[in-house]
């Protein structure tokens, strides 16, 4: 496989170098000193402290929910079955917008990078490429889908090669590269008319025979999608497991459970410095009510929120997200009240 120089755009998710750093960088957080020591502190170690955390909540932060341990375990599992000669299987990671998909797949390939390579210390060397992450361009065909497979592994394309040609260049670049997982994000965006679609099914079909990969397709409500329907997608969907995200309700006792830990998750993710354990459950019907029980809002409220909490406030015990710090928070347009913090009717600081 070309080695991938410097001078090339290789720092991107959807290339080989970029994907390899972002999943061997151990996710490390800033360590919370005592409220005692931090008082002791001189402004610029605590500008410095502070500035760290920005930058901690700032990345992906990611709370490990139910489903995403589900997904890691799924997924585990079907990539060591992908040894078998016939019949490899995967996962269908469907959901609605900003239900977390992308993040889920992140999450998931960090940990199965770690886990395959802790087996195979040689899968993490700058030649091997376990796994392969690419993202579907809107409106795609099925020699554009393919062509970010050869884009991702650095392979120089045709412009007039044919969808079967960018696969036949791809397969012995992935056996060379030992490559175990394949990770295809927003597939919906395969569009044109229905024999467009399974022909994309049928190249997707043509590799993964070939090559003993898993894999794993992630977008919006693809179960019921047209790369689903007809011969190859019952194929597809008879080795797949589906798992769904979804909104979060809170009408029961057991829904009412579930949310609370999530907000229990994320308030322990955050790394305010209140000693107060679980701050936010007081708080779970009106985060309910601004979010919608949507992750990605959930994400968006929770940690702009502990960003301005770590800005504004001096001492520990003064890290908490209230009520009136979430009133200034405006959320995506989809979320209730159009993203408005429920007290005001105009845009908020």
């Amino acid at each position: 496989m070309k080695e991938l120089s410097e001078d090339d755009d290789e720092r991107g998710l959807h290339r080989a170098a970029g994907l390899r750093q972002f999943l061997s960088v151990p996710q490390t957080r800033p360590t919370s000193p005592s409220w005692d020591e931090m008082r002791r502190w001189d402004a610029e170690t605590r500008r410095r402290f502070d500035r760290t955390r920005l930058m901690d909540l700032g990345g992906d932060l990611i709370v490990p929910t139910r489903l995403i341990r589900s997904l890691i375990e799924t997924l585990g599992d079907t990539m060591w079955l992908s040894q078998k000669k016939r019949g490899r299987s995967g996962v269908l990671l469907s959901g609605t917008p900003v239900s977390g998909k992308t993040t889920a797949c992140l999450e998931c390939m960090r940990h199965l990078y770690h886990t395959y390579t802790e087996v195979f210390p040689d899968a993490a060397d700058a030649n091997s490429v376990p796994i392969i992450f690419v993202s579907v361009p809107p409106n795609a065909t099925a020699k554009a889908m393919v062509g970010r497979f050869a884009i991702f592994l650095g392979l120089p394309m045709r412009t007039n090669a044919t969808a079967e040609e960018i696969i036949q260049m791809v397969i012995p670049q992935m056996y060379a590269a030992n490559t175990r997982l394949l990770v295809i994000d927003e597939i919906q965006n395969l569009a044109g008319k229905t024999e467009g679609v399974h022909h994309a099914a049928q190249v997707l079909k043509d590799l993964i025979e070939a090559v003993p990969v898993s894999f794993l397709y992630s977008g919006f409500n693809i179960e019921n999608g047209p790369f689903f329907a007809g011969p190859h997608g019952e194929q597809f969907m008879g080795r797949s497991q589906l798992l769904r995200l979804h909104d979060y309700p809170a009408g029961t006792v057991e829904q009412a459970r579930e949310w609370n830990g999530l907000l229990a998750g994320f308030w322990k993710r955050l790394g305010l410095l209140s000693s107060e354990q679980n701050p936010l459950q007081p708080l779970s019907s009106y985060i309910h009510e601004r979010t919608g029980g949507r992750i990605g809002s959930v994400n968006t409220l929770l940690t702009r929120s502990a960003m301005r909490v770590v800005r504004e406030q001096r001492d520990p015990a003064d890290e908490l997200i209230t009520l009136d710090v979430m009133e200034r928070i405006q959320l995506d347009a989809k979320a209730p009240n159009g993203g408005l913090p429920f007290g005001v009717r105009h845009a908020p600081d």
